[in-house]
């Protein structure tokens, strides 16, 4: 610190060594002191360029890059990159470009911006590898892999660590064979491969053994634990989880690792209900917590500890002290709103709410899950670091969409009797979570009239994100970034208070012009910030003789929401929601099971169907006997994460009688994204002229073939394009009224958020590329389009597919969730495309051809055909 007070006018010191500044900036950045290292950078940075030392200067603008991150200089670290990578490119310097990525990919992993961070690493790896740099390939792989880890992307990290693996080998790397077999044990523990993971963990621990490095030690002990944990051997998992502690302590270093390690020892202890146990480490992570300044770890820790306190009272002494608890909820509230965490204080709002819902006070409650529900509507971005604060999320079941505040608040209106608020709640949490998705998402603008609105307000809202986790970083860490800094300065004041002035100010104008281009097109309303839309006006768009149905599934009850032109009701079935999550997952496995679609086992498949059978009518009891006598010739189901690809068509109504049906032979039964989507305008299928045929890109799928080419038997002038053909640059150029795409289609990633389409290269026969999905709203809407998944993953297309698309103007989409067979897919299409030539609607024609399927024997059970679903309007 006397270094830095004599030595802070470096501008009135013209013989300054750049060199010295530079050196001393490292020793600051080594020991965290980012206050000090920052001037000193900036100083030697005017210096190197006044002297047109290149090589120096990018270093010096590298270490200010990590060092503006540190201090959440968000928006400047942006301007210090594009400097940084002008200066590496006239350089030529592929290893500095290769530590920029990696530094660009900090910064957007800071923003929670997982994807751009993991384009980042790529980046970086794909640089190493053009240079065969062999080191620096093994850094960025376990990095890029670390990261698909985190974000949920588990086949692609695993291959990556698999990768890195073999090299790390060759090489007698000891510490990466480390990394990555601990990478891969991880994996093997969230896939429940748990002997693969603890024989790769255990390889970790003899290979790293031979060396000295205590953190990676420490994260192997750690993964154990988890996985001991996994298999509910809590014995084990504390076992080792206090040795991953002892690790970091005897070598002084991990302090923010260690309070995580802490926090999962004392959770584990509370899970065996050892209050006191968990308390005591609870505290010891809070400690450390405070030290190190982290807020948010220390807010969260003491939620831990009121409820470990109030747990370990008996039920009257809960009683007498319910009214303590709720203050120090609402004191913990007002700590995780001054460090800017909304995940935390919505989380408490939501508490709050329960306790008051439980006590029967549902005025209170709905207050306090209305100010849940508008801390979300209210905020673009937080700021939390993964490694340091999901354990804890994780722990309380907080996720990032926070649907379950809309649906308690939803849930209450219902009760109050206010059923249009409910609806509009359910609706707007819908609005909320998609809108979340195609942030993400690269969409193509074809509405020409509010294409450039559109482009500039997602511009406003992406550097909204940034002022917003500035904002709240510097809140939350505003006391960690610099070790010493121990308060917060006038000028630190200053600057957080003009954030939160712009940030607002930012929020009002993407707000105010968001509904400016709903105004004008519906369809982009989640493309830009939604607004809760008045279900008066979703009335308006309700077809004649069409009733949509929307669930809410709470602890006790199932809400079953019916809206129709004229009116909304809200009715409820007594069931948990746990329980009617079981049966659902029960009578999805068993409809894939060949014991019961195919009585593979003879008499032993009886029992297992039925069970089936009786799981099909029971549903229907939960699910549709609340509002059956409200039904009219069509039901809209409206399509949520909870019941995500549930085939509702073809579950069985049994009526006084004893005679039973499925839904799709009563009336109609189609899919909507949302009740908002109802408004969007989109092409006509009045004339189905222009039949395009497209798949089967590499050619190894005969049976395709034949089905895409059979499609002239009922429209002469079909267009089909299969294999070499099927190229993406054929398929951006069709025109064409109703589309079949035959393909794989890929899984969600972090990277490709609605997956990919298998196309051909257009080159080389059984060659194939991957185009994401997204990249469909650079074609004309399309009035209806057939999604044919034939040899892909299963539930590798969802309703936010055909979201997409109804964006785009499609009309009618129709889809197979599942693969179930070849004559299943050869029988729809041919019946579908019999209908649509005979003039029936796209809807109509949906609808017969599942009737005709299950007038045939070898089709006719519920997999076959229960697979195809239609996403439109009658």
């Amino acid at each position: 610190m006397l270094f830095y007070s004599s030595g802070c006018d470096y501008e009135d010191a013209p013989s300054a060594d750049p060199n010295e500044l530079y050196e001393q900036a490292l020793t600051f950045i080594q020991e965290r002191s980012f206050k000090q290292a920052k001037p000193l950078l900036e100083q030697s940075i005017k210096l190197y360029r006044e002297q047109n030392k290149r090589e120096q200067l990018s270093n010096a603008y590298l270490a200010l890059l990590k060092t503006q991150i540190e201090l959440c200089e968000f928006r400047s670290a942006f301007l210090t990159s594009k400097i940084t990578a002008a200066i590496l490119r006239k350089e030529g310097n592929y290893q500095g470009e290769v530590k920029l990525a990696l530094l660009d990919a900090l910064l957007y992993a800071a923003l929670g911006m997982n994807k751009q961070a993991i384009e980042k690493y790529k980046t970086a790896y794909a640089i190493t590898l053009a240079f065969d740099d062999k080191s620096a390939s093994l850094e960025t792989q376990l990095e890029l892999a670390n990261i698909q880890n985190i974000c949920g992307d588990l086949e692609e990290a695993l291959e990556i660590y698999k990768q890195m693996l073999t090299q790390a080998q060759m090489a007698s790397d000891k510490k990466n064979i480390a990394n990555a077999l601990c990478g891969i044990g991880s994996i093997y523990t969230k896939q429940q491969r748990y002997s693969e993971a603890y024989n790769s963990l255990s390889q970790g621990l003899t290979v790293i053994s031979k060396t000295s490095n205590p953190l990676i030690t420490a994260n192997l002990h750690f993964e154990l634990g988890l996985l001991y944990s996994a298999q509910n051997n809590s014995i084990a998992a504390l076992r080792d989880f206090r040795e991953a502690i002892n690790v970091l302590r005897r070598a002084r270093i991990g302090k923010d690792f260690e309070a995580v390690i802490l926090f999962y020892y004392a959770n584990l202890f509370e899970r065996n209900g050892k209050i006191n146990e968990a308390k005591r480490f609870y505290n010891d992570a809070l400690e450390i917590a405070r030290a190190l300044g982290d807020q948010i770890s220390e807010n969260y820790l003491l939620l831990f500890l009121v409820d470990c306190n109030f747990n370990s009272m008996d039920a009257e002494q809960q009683a007498r002290n319910v009214d303590k608890l709720r203050q120090s909820y609402e004191q913990l509230a007002k700590k995780f709103h001054e460090c800017g965490n909304v995940a935390g204080e919505g989380y408490i709002y939501n508490r709050l709410g329960m306790l008051y819902e439980k006590s029967g006070d549902l005025i209170n409650a709905r207050s306090f899950y209305l100010k849940a529900v508008a801390l979300d509507q209210n905020t673009l971005s937080e700021y939390y670091i993964d490694k340091l604060h999901s354990p804890f999320l994780k722990a309380l079941g907080i996720t990032s969409l926070h649907s379950d505040w809309y649906e308690r608040l939803s849930a209450v209106f219902a009760k109050l009797g206010s059923d249009e608020e409910a609806l509009k709640t359910l609706e707007l949490s819908r609005l909320k979570k998609l809108f979340v998705k195609f942030q993400t998402t690269d969409i193509a603008l074809r509405n020409q009239k509010v294409s450039d609105k559109t482009k500039d307000v997602r511009a406003k809202i992406w550097k909204a994100k940034i002022i917003e986790s500035e904002y709240s970083a510097k809140l939350s860490r505003r006391y960690a970034a610099d070790k010493h800094s121990s308060k917060l300065s006038m000028l630190e004041s200053k600057e957080i208070i003009a954030l939160r002035s712009e940030l607002e100010s930012a929020k009002q104008i993407i707000k105010s012009e968001s509904k400016q281009i709903v105004n004008e097109f519906q369809n982009y309303e989640t493309l830009v910030m939604p607004s809760p839309i008045e279900i008066s006006t979703i009335k308006k768009y309700m077809p004649h003789g069409t009733l949509a149905v929307a669930f809410l599934p709470v602890e006790d009850f199932l809400y079953i929401f019916a809206i129709n032109k004229n009116q909304v009701e809200v009715r409820t079935s007594e069931i948990r929601r746990d329980s009617l999550f079981q049966l659902i997952a029960e009578y999805k496995k068993l409809m894939q099971d060949p014991m019961v679609y195919s009585g593979d086992a003879g008499e032993a498949s009886i029992p297992s169907m039925m069970r089936f059978a009786v799981l099909s009518t029971q549903l229907y009891e939960y699910l549709f006997r609340p509002v059956d006598d409200l039904f009219e010739q069509n039901l809209l189901i409206v399509a949520d994460d909870n019941f995500n690809n549930f085939p509702f068509h073809a579950i069985e109504r049994q009526d006084k009688k004893g005679n039973v049906k499925y839904l799709i032979e009563l009336m109609n039964v189609d899919y909507i994204p949302t009740l908002a989507s109802l408004r969007y305008i989109r092409a006509s299928t009045t004339r189905l002229n222009q039949i395009v045929a497209f798949g089967n890109p590499t050619g190894k799928n005969w049976a395709v073939d034949y089905e895409l080419r059979d499609i002239r038997s009922f429209f002469k002038k079909a267009s089909v394009m299969v294999g070499l053909e099927s190229s993406w640059n054929n398929l951006k150029s069709i025109r064409a009224d109703l589309l079949q795409l035959s393909t794989e289609f890929g899984v969600s990633t972090t990277d490709h958020p609605l997956g990919y389409i298998v196309l051909s290269d257009g080159l080389i026969v059984e060659q194939s590329t991957n185009v994401p999905f997204e990249k469909i709203t650079e074609l004309d809407a399309i009035p209806v389009i057939l999604l044919s998944n034939n040899y892909g993953h299963d539930a590798s297309i969802s309703f936010e597919h055909a979201y997409l698309l109804h964006l785009n103007g499609t009309s009618d989409v129709f889809y197979n969730a599942w693969i179930a067979d070849r004559k299943a897919a050869k029988f729809f299409s041919e019946f579908f495309f019999t209908h649509l030539s005979n003039r029936l609607a796209p809807g109509d024609a949906y609808r017969q051809a599942l009737l005709n399927l299950i007038r045939i024997r070898e089709v006719n059970h519920p997999r076959s055909w229960g697979q195809f679903f239609h996403f439109g309007v009658g």
